[in-house]
């Protein structure tokens, strides 16, 4: 398996794998019914950018996040 390519599981909550992958979370959350997603983080990951753009992708997306 080459992990630099996209990838789809199914376990009990659907992970979606690979670069960009991220733009289409808001669309998921939606799939799923969700509103108002909870993003939870430890001190050092919030600091992180990816943490900030998570929830910058899911409020342009219109979700309450």
């Amino acid at each position: 398996m080459n992990l630099l390519q996209s990838h789809d599981w199914e376990t009990p909550a659907p992970i979606a794998y690979g670069a960009g992958r991220l733009r289409e979370i808001a669309g998921h959350c939606r799939q799923a019914g969700m509103t108002r997603p909870l993003v939870v983080s430890d001190r050092g990951s919030s600091a992180l950018p990816f943490v900030a753009d998570t929830v910058d992708i899911m409020r342009q997306g219109g979700l309450n996040a």
